[in-house]
């Protein structure tokens, strides 16, 4: 990505830029392969803002070889890049991927292990809303699920800051930090007429 092509972008009638970064560690983003830095990343986005492209920035949690202070690194990354929104996934390490051989590999040595069943997890698990699926002696279950919850926290503020505003948005977070007020929330603004009236007349015309 550089200035040249973002502004023919722009030009084209692009509005809005995805980026799968993945996480923001330098030597996560060596191990899985991404061929960028960190330095290279943070110079794009802050030119893709300027240039006057919305963007998101997608993070996941729960690579192969990770710890919980690596995720750490992601969650901070997040917060200092000046991206409208992020998104934090769990990893589902689906069968014919790297990270499923590498699991598949580590089980025999004791370094990793599979929490559900292959055939369940991938019937069942989602990238947005689900648990881990697998661990490791250097990232456990319950760090795993600690470092989703912060980073999906993360998410769901910058999310509502880009819908409704940097005070709104800040506001309704606080008011729907509990996951099951935030989804109450969710349901009463897309799924009644007066929920939807109010949510448009916040919500923020891009």
């Amino acid at each position: 990505m550089d200035e040249e092509l973002l502004t023919l972008m722009k030009k084209a009638g692009c509005e809005f830029v995805a980026y799968g970064l993945e996480t923001g560690n330098s030597e996560m983003l060596k191990i899985i392969k991404k061929a960028i830095t960190l330095d290279k990343a943070t110079e794009t986005f802050h030119m893709t803002k300027r240039i006057g492209l919305k963007f998101a920035v997608n993070f996941i949690i729960g690579h192969q070889e990770e710890t919980f202070q690596r995720a750490m690194d992601s969650i901070k990354y997040a917060t200092s890049i000046p991206a409208d929104y992020v998104n934090f996934s769990n990893m589902i390490p689906y069968p014919g991927t790297e990270v499923y051989k590498w699991i598949v590999d580590n089980e025999k040595t004791g370094r990793a292990r599979f929490l559900v069943p292959k055939e369940e997890f991938l019937k069942n698990s989602t990238t947005k809303l689900g648990l881990p699926v697998f661990e490791t002696k250097e990232f456990r279950y319950d760090e795993r699920v600690k470092a989703l919850k912060l980073g999906r926290a993360l998410a769901k503020k910058r999310h509502l800051q880009y819908r409704l505003g940097k005070v709104v948005g800040s506001t309704v977070y606080q008011f729907s930090r509990n996951d099951k007020m935030y989804n109450a929330l969710r349901r009463f603004a897309t799924g009644s007429q007066v929920g939807k009236r109010i949510y448009n007349s916040l919500r923020i015309q891009y």
